[in-house]
């Protein structure tokens, strides 16, 4: 649910912005006019040729040749996550647990051998899956197979380190409940996918100092084997050299069992949750509406259409209420897709005299949307944006693996990557209206209002499209505050 970075988007408005202004060179007395040449249409990627295959333990391998520098990207993703535990929170300090050293390595050593292949590796976990990846110079791909099996094969879970560890995850939960963005987003993962481990929002403290060594050990040798694992090798390498050291390093491991599959069903009636902090001088918002799994056809739509809404800086919300109203300095929505299911979010830290007034031209833009076609320059600019930032994702390694990736765990065909741009020119501002109002329900949305109710819940009365969800409200108090 996060967005875009702001740097990414304005690399991208750049590239599609069209001719820059003519600039102004001085040669003394003569003043010389010289207008760039526009730049030309993105291209589609032109994707290489990929070779996919399975070791006899289940485990996928992926082979990218890519680019001319001499560097290769590893990336292997393991489906194992918050849907296999017992407890919650092993799974996340057991990934914080495996860069502590692995195969009789110690962290430094790690980073030492790692760094004398031109890179560095480690060890990150999410809701669906733990991934490790390394970045070397290609001279050194099969030796960095051989570390990267270490790492998540054979990650030493010292006892020793878990304490620390365990404080260290404290600490950062301390910190979240006073966090507005925190509280919103704990409150909105609970509120959004109720009764599902996605849904559980931040751990309690109890839950952290629950988690054993022995829990997270068995988690790992339960959770992660080759049958839920795929590997993705992206850069320029010896193509039979990689796959021996793959056979090598990964050939005996277990297969284990199958990924778990256990979609969420998103939240889609009308629900308010209120939170309070009192004398909070900023309200933050979050207001989201459920989406269908990543496979269906209207995705790309979608993200157009997001784009013109709230995606982009320029972007209608953004516009309305940062430029024109002054309410908030930078709001901003998304679209994401997780196991079978999606969702549209849009968040933003607003003035808290003016929630209620947000929530109101929030809920007007979308119905503007989905009643009015935009204009064709509107769409236009923000297809060039898109293209922009599809362009230069697409350039890079890990960006070619992040889309392999997706498109794999999403069960989409691999071929849509080369069509991808024309899919987006292909959107007409009928076709934004239509899923605006399609998918964009107010009736069907989750409302998260983190601020002062005192003053936020009077103004939320005037708010039309929240009136049913006032009574039957959900409200949260701040940790620490009397009921």
């Amino acid at each position: 649910m996060i967005r875009s970075l702001l740097c990414s988007v304005t690399m991208a408005l750049t590239f599609a912005a069209g001719p820059a202004p003519a600039a102004t060179i001085d040669h003394g007395a003569a003043v010389v006019l010289e207008t760039p040449p526009p730049p030309g249409p993105a291209r589609e990627l032109a994707l290489p040729a990929v070779e996919t295959y399975a070791l006899a333990n289940g485990m996928m391998v992926t082979l990218v040749p890519f680019g001319t520098v001499p560097k290769v990207t590893l990336s292997l993703r393991v489906r194992a996550g918050w849907l296999d535990e017992d407890k919650p929170g092993v799974a996340d300090l057991m990934t914080d647990l495996m860069n502590e050293g692995a195969a009789g390595l110690s962290p430094a050593d790690l980073a030492r051998r790692a760094g004398g292949m031109g890179g560095g590796i480690g060890v990150s976990g999410g809701r669906e899956s733990v991934s490790a990846g390394i970045d070397v110079l290609s001279e050194h791909a099969a030796d960095a197979v051989a570390l990267l099996a270490d790492v998540i094969r054979r990650p030493d879970l010292p006892a020793s380190e878990l304490p620390r560890l365990r404080q260290d995850m404290l600490r950062g939960l301390a910190i979240a409940r006073t966090s507005p963005s925190s509280m919103a987003g704990d409150a909105f993962a609970k509120a959004f996918l109720p009764g599902h481990p996605f849904g559980r929002g931040n751990l309690e403290p109890a839950q952290v100092e629950a988690v054993t060594i022995d829990d997270i050990r068995r988690f790992h040798a339960e959770k992660l084997g080759a049958a839920r694992a795929h590997l993705y090798v992206a850069g320029q390498f010896d193509a039979a050299a990689v796959r021996r050291a793959i056979e090598a390093a990964f050939g005996d491991w277990q297969g284990g069992p199958p990924p778990r599959l256990r979609p969420p069903l998103p939240n889609d009636k009308l629900k308010l949750v209120l939170v309070d902090r009192p004398g909070a001088v900023q309200s933050t918002l979050i207001v989201a509406a459920p989406l269908p799994a990543a496979d269906y056809p209207d995705r790309v739509t979608m993200t157009v259409a997001d784009e013109l809404l709230g995606g982009a800086f320029t972007s209608r919300i953004t516009l309305n209420l940062r430029e024109d109203k002054g309410y908030t300095y930078s709001p901003g929505s998304s679209v994401s897709y997780g196991l079978r299911y999606g969702a549209w979010t849009l968040s933003a830290d607003v003035t808290a005299a003016h929630t209620g007034d947000s929530l109101t031209e929030i809920f007007k833009e979308i119905d503007r949307l989905a009643h009015e076609a935009p204009p064709a320059a509107e769409l236009n600019g923000k297809q060039n944006s898109i293209a922009g930032s599809w362009v230069l994702r697409t350039a890079t390694r890990s960006g070619i693996v992040g889309g392999l990736s997706f498109y794999d765990i999403q069960g989409l065909p691999r071929d849509e990557l080369g069509a991808y741009l024309g899919k987006v020119r292909g959107v007409t501002p009928a076709d934004v209206s239509r899923v605006i109002g399609a998918y964009l329900r107010p009736e069907r949305m989750t409302v998260v209002v983190v601020g002062d109710l005192k003053s936020v819940t009077p103004q939320l009365a005037r708010v039309s499209r929240l009136k049913n969800a006032l009574p039957g409200r959900q409200v949260e108090r701040k940790r620490g505050e009397p009921q």
